[in-house]
């Protein structure tokens, strides 16, 4: 099954799934307890400006998606680093794929492809 996880209220949540067409179960996460237990970095208000402010890029990405999605809320942990994660089945948990914002650029994005081969193995 495919999961959310984000640490935004319900509303944020229902928003969220509204906005992108997200079928999957979103669970909220307050105190950011998965996102440390997976080592999902927070970023410094230094690191957010540089990644976001001061990059053109990251500005014209926001519009974008902005525009694509003008319902979406973009309220929030801002500094919160997220990701996209395959975790294997069964009791082990292995984790068959990550893909983790704060090792890329903020322009790249996990590859569907490489998802859904991941979601493939047994």
């Amino acid at each position: 099954s495919v999961v959310a996880v984000g640490t935004g209220s319900k509303l944020f949540a229902s928003k969220f799934k509204e906005s992108v067409s997200f079928e999957g179960e979103v669970l909220i996460d307050k105190d950011a307890e998965m996102f440390k237990a997976i080592d999902l970095p927070r970023l410094s208000i230094w690191e957010v400006t540089k990644r976001f402010i001061f990059n053109l890029t990251g500005l014209s990405l926001y519009r974008e998606l902005h525009s694509k999605y003008p319902d979406s809320d973009t309220k929030g942990d801002g500094q919160q680093t997220g990701g996209v994660f395959v975790i294997g089945p069964g009791t082990g948990k292995e984790i068959l794929f990550q893909f983790r914002e704060s090792d890329n650029e903020v322009e790249d994005f996990a590859n569907p492809d490489d998802i859904l081969e991941a979601c493939k193995k047994e």
